[in-house]
């Protein structure tokens, strides 16, 4: 099949795919009710394995669009922006970590919504933020205890947040979901909010098609609103950025190892992504060996489940700023394949 066929056609299945994969998972959840132990291992796991991999070619990325501007030097500007990025965020969360957080899920919400919503619709508004708010808005309101145990076990005790005021934020981001999804679904313009091409063009244009149709929109939405409700908040999060958004990543960015074969494309996004992947869990795995047992109320106290939920969630948000960067800038050059040597 053709480059861009394959992608279509991989669109549809990863859908087909994730569903089922968060079918399994609510099901599980109700037979099993996992303990904050398993939860803890299926995020570390989840993260590790798909999580990570979805970001860790950001230097091939940042080579297609620094190289052209600084020739061989590229290497050098790319990693002063992109760690200086990631530094501030650090940053953020010492000196103003209520701050930090907020800034977090504002930049959680954008990169959601960016990430599933096809680059080519000009129709991106609305989906962006259902697509990108669903996710925390959600799970805030009917999930608040657990979700602010998550988001305390961020912040110093000093910082700590209270779950009626979890729940409040929550409760205002899905109203906002609500209103955008109806807007969408009386819409009544032909075509996608999902795909290349647009809505306002019946969704076509010169990838062949739409892959997605409201039919397809309130599935998805309607299978992650059950994750988030009958799951706790971490599986649910687990299932979502990984099985949903970093494997939708993934897919796009094999399309631009190679646009012809499906598989050599994704082969080559693995073998260029597991270089990063593995060191950035050794840095994880060092980072928690040599945490210690920090004086009470500083920002690094807590259980060893606290910290390994900092590790984590403070790690993403400092990957997630430049590389948040990077996509947006990627999106709108569209490469149609990324330089690997």
């Amino acid at each position: 099949m053709d480059g861009v066929s394959w992608h279509a056609v991989a669109w549809r299945r990863h859908r087909v795919l994730a569903i089922a994969v968060t079918g399994l998972a609510i099901v599980t959840s109700w037979l099993v009710a996992p303990s904050s132990e398993a939860q803890l291992v299926v995020l570390l796991v989840g993260v590790a394995l798909l999580g990570l991999p979805h970001g860790a070619v950001d230097h091939l990325l940042g080579r297609f669009l620094w190289r052209p501007r600084f020739g061989r030097a590229w290497p050098i500007p790319f990693l002063i922006a992109y760690l200086g990025a990631a530094t501030v965020m650090l940053a953020l969360w010492w000196l103003t970590p209520r701050f930090a957080l907020a800034f977090f899920l504002v930049l959680t919400v954008l990169h959601f919504g960016e990430g599933d919503t096809l680059p080519k619709s000009r129709a991106r508004l609305a989906p962006t933020l259902l697509h990108g708010t669903l996710p925390l808005a959600l799970p805030m309101s009917v999930h608040s205890d657990d979700v602010t145990a998550i988001f305390n076990a961020l912040l110093p005790a000093t910082a700590g947040l209270d779950s009626a005021f979890v729940a409040t934020v929550g409760g205002f981001g899905m109203l906002g979901v609500i209103v955008t999804l109806g807007v969408m679904l009386v819409d009544r313009r032909d075509g996608s909010y999902e795909d290349g091409g647009s809505y306002e063009d019946g969704g076509s244009h010169e990838d062949g098609g739409s892959h997605e149709d409201k039919a397809s929109l309130v599935s998805e939405i309607g299978m992650l609103t059950l994750l988030f409700v009958l799951t706790p908040p971490l599986i649910a999060f687990t299932i979502y950025f990984c099985c949903w958004h970093s494997s939708r990543h993934m897919l796009e960015l094999a399309t631009r190892f190679d646009p012809v074969d499906a598989w050599r494309g994704i082969g080559a996004f693995l073998l260029h992504a597991l270089p990063l992947s593995l060191l950035t869990i050794l840095l994880a795995v060092a980072i928690f060996a040599f945490s210690g047992t920090p004086a009470a109320g500083t920002p690094a106290a807590g259980t060893n489940e606290q910290i390994l939920l900092r590790i984590v969630f403070i790690g993403l948000s400092a990957l997630t700023l430049p590389h948040m960067i990077l996509t947006f800038a990627l999106l709108r050059r569209e490469p149609e394949r990324l330089p690997t040597g």
